[in-house]
């Protein structure tokens, strides 16, 4: 089992105690499959088996149940038979992380989940969401015409008309535009208009008057000078026009719950049904140390002439500070070998154009992963930047999943869709807490 040590463990809050996890784990007699079990809240159990495969073997059943899940070439079966039906929304969708985690945990809890809308403005999407899920519907274009209506108004034509063509939602889901929150956004930062987008899941609930909803964001969002999500939390609370969601927001630490990099995200989840805890669920889907690039990356076997096993073709002065971190054993580089934009004047960008640990969980993937100057990107054990399908990996996405029709794509294109995703596994333990 590869080892690995959890960066940052000293700044992280403490986890709650008493946080029993609802999932177990186990081999097969034979060892050829793993069976993870989850405590459903009226005290029965539900199994599902994970074929073991080629993957590099572990002792850990539930690292190993992930490990095997991320290594599987063929899709799950999701066509789950049973009473219970989930249907799914996801707004901002992207390629479809969180309906991903979603489906997941419907498969985890032998709920057959339904993705019935996808929306996404980016005509990059489209193909890969559609491909993925085949979802009852999905739109291309802008939220807000969609949905155009003010909070606590009654319906306008179009959302009468999406009402209408989509039937009932059962859970929620989007993750806003967050270019505005975020700390890297020196030009609009936290004050963007994309930011009322927020407000759009808002007015989604009172539409469609889901049981669940679960909205995610950059941590920049709890500081965002219009209070967007402090405004949308204080809306789904209200007790008129059938709302009185009980709600909870936090940050869930990617590193914590068995994802390969430090992905810290805000989320905001409400429930008709339940009171739910973010640190609570966090605590309790805890893995005993974070995983590794290593243990993400180390076993991937790259598809010859594939676009995701491409390497990126470096500049001849960004393969001289590559080949400085190697020769040297660094995985920080000096100002020294920097441009001068760092170089003659004080910074604090100490992990731009810095080498990944391979012991460690990696850095938050951005959509500058395949760029040295856009952060620690560079390969642990190769000269080289990483690729889109070990983006994809410390994304938490499996090697089955698509991207889409790749040769149609430009390569920025790929590497946005991957880098803008929300990990799968983060909905996962979100929807499985909320639909248990």
């Amino acid at each position: 089992m590869i080892k690995s040590k959890l960066v940052n463990q000293r700044e992280l809050p403490p986890l709650g105690k008493g946080d029993s996890s609802p999932v177990s784990y186990k081999f097969s007699p034979d060892g050829e499959e793993v069976e993870r079990s989850v405590t459903l809240t009226d005290g029965e159990t539900h199994p599902t088996v994970q074929p073991v495969n080629g993957s590099p073997r572990t002792d850990d059943a539930h690292e190993m149940f992930d490990r095997a899940w991320l290594d599987a070439s063929d899709k799950p079966e999701y066509e789950v038979s049973g009473p219970r039906e989930m249907r799914v929304a996801d707004l901002f969708c992207g390629v479809g992380g969180m309906t991903l985690g979603a489906m997941e945990a419907g498969r985890a809890l032998g709920i057959k989940v339904t993705p019935v809308l996808g929306v996404d403005f980016d005509p990059a999407v489209r193909g890969a969401y559609t491909e993925n899920f085949d979802p009852e519907h999905f739109e291309s274009g802008d939220i807000a015409e969609l949905v155009d209506g003010e909070l606590g108004s009654p319906p306008t034509p179009a959302e009468a008309a999406l009402v209408e063509k989509v039937g009932r939602i059962d859970l929620l889901m989007g993750g806003p535009p967050c270019q505005g929150h975020s700390n890297l956004n020196n030009y609009t930062r936290r004050a963007d208009p994309k930011n009322a987008l927020y407000a759009r899941m808002a007015r989604m609930a009172e539409l469609f008057e889901p049981d669940h909803i679960i909205i995610e964001n950059v941590h920049g969002a709890l500081h965002d000078r219009s209070r967007v999500l402090q405004a949308t939390r204080a809306h789904l609370g209200l007790p008129r026009r059938h709302l009185g969601y009980k709600t909870s927001v936090g940050i869930l630490h990617g590193e914590r719950i068995g994802i390969p990099q430090t992905r810290h995200r805000v989320f905001l989840i409400a429930s008709r049904t339940r009171e739910i805890s973010l640190p609570r669920i966090e605590s309790a889907h805890a893995v005993p140390e974070g995983r590794s690039f290593d243990w993400a990356c180390a076993g991937l076997t790259p598809i010859q002439d594939h676009a995701l096993d491409r390497e990126t073709v470096q500049a001849p002065v960004t393969k001289d500070r590559i080949a400085y971190l190697f020769d040297r054993g660094l995985f920080d580089l000096p100002n020294s070998q920097r441009p001068s934009c760092h170089r003659d004047k004080a910074h604090s960008y100490v992990s731009v154009y810095g080498r990944i640990r391979g012991d460690q969980p990696a850095p938050t993937v951005t959509t500058g992963f395949t760029v040295m100057g856009q952060g620690r990107f560079v390969h642990p054990h190769q000269r080289r930047t990483l690729t889109p399908r070990e983006g994809a990996r410390l994304q938490f996405f499996p090697n089955w999943f698509s991207f889409g029709d790749i040769a149609s794509l430009r390569r920025k294109e790929v590497v946005s869709l991957i880098g803008n995703a929300v990990p799968p596994k983060m909905a996962y333990v979100l929807a499985l807490e909320l639909i248990r």
